[in-house]
Parts: C-alpha cells; structure tokens; sequence
C-alpha cells in the first residue's frame, strides 16, 4: 500500500499567501523598485573576505491600517551562504510619508528582522521578528498546532558545514487556511502599534 502524500504550504509558500491576504484587504499602492532593495540579514565576514545573506524585494507595498501607514514587502534570501538558514520573509515599516524614496531608505536601514512579523526558516519553521515578539506570540500560540500539517525531519548523521545543521529529509508543511490568520494578526498587531 502507498503512503499517502501530505498535503500543504512550505513556509514560503505560506508567507507569499499570507502576503497577498494582507495587500488585498488593505493594500493602496504598489510600489515597483527600479533595482532589487537588499536588507542585511546574517555576516559571516572576517578581515580578509565578506559573507553576508540578504533578504531582497522586488517590489514593497504601502498598506494603511486606521490612520497609519505602513509599508509591506515579501522577501527572499539571497546572498552568501550565511542566508541558507532563512528562506523568507514579511516586512512591516511604519511610515510617516509615502514618497517612493523615504519609503525605500525606512525598507533598507531595517537589519536581522527587526520588522518582520514574521519570517521563515529553511525547513519551513516560522520565527517571529523581535519588533513584534510579544503581541505575534500571545496571538500565535496558542493556535499554531492546529494548522501544521505535517513537522520538519531531520538526518542525524549528517551535519550541513553551511549552517552547522542536519539536513532537512521533511519540511514543515502547513495548512493553507493558516494564511489567513497570520494576515488577520499581523493587521491586528500592525494596528495595536499606532
């Protein structure tokens, strides 16, 4: 007899879903960058090479939430090897002007998630940026287990030199209505913080 495929979203694909939920209830504008906008997320440098892991956005959106203003984008790990451990993320800026220009400099000085609600790792695991660590977790927890679908595995006879890890043999899997709660308390959250 087969076994049975579990079905669900890798933390990506979870992360792009609940991305479009929140542009879609609250979304004003997008907007397109001209050339791809790099925020620093791991170094790995020392005195005589450079190392570094970005999550990059090819385009943020402006989202407004009550009377603030908001910018929003879905990053993608790119850069050097100390970026493998993260895979993405959702980036949340409060913005006093919505001029393209302050808009990417408020994006680009933002470093190590510092405002990300939320981000993924490589094995599909969620982590929760520490601008919003308290408010994400009182909401999350007590929910999460009852959108995985199915928990990461890992070879524990191997190590990754990359990360220093076991190598993902399962990833996390989640389910897709999970998207909409993340979106649903990320917006909460966002308008808490007025």
């Amino acid at each position: 007899m087969a076994k049975a495929t579990i079905q669900g979203l890798t933390g990506r694909e979870l992360l792009e879903k609940t991305y479009s939920a929140l542009v879609e209830q609250a979304g004003i504008k997008t907007i397109k960058l001209k050339t791809i906008l790099l925020q620093e997320i791991a170094d790995d440098s020392d005195w005589h090479r450079t190392r570094k892991g970005y999550m990059r956005y090819e385009s943020l959106d402006l989202i407004k939430l009550d009377r603030a203003w908001w910018c929003i984008g879905n990053g993608k790990k790119s850069g050097s090897y100390p970026a493998e451990r993260y895979d993405s993320d959702i980036i949340a800026v409060k913005i006093n002007k919505t001029n393209t220009p302050y808009v990417i400099e408020r994006v680009a000085s933002s470093r190590y998630f510092e405002n990300s609600p939320v981000y993924a790792m490589a094995d599909g695991n969620l982590c929760i940026g520490k601008g919003f660590k308290d408010d994400m977790l009182e909401r999350l927890r007590p929910k999460i287990e009852q959108y995985i679908a199915q928990n990461p595995e890992y070879d524990s006879q191997y190590l990754l030199l990359s990360t220093l890890q076991h190598p993902v043999t399962k990833h996390m899997l989640y389910k897709p209505e999970f998207a909409g709660f993340i979106a649903k308390t990320i917006e909460d959250v966002l308008k808490r913080g007025d």
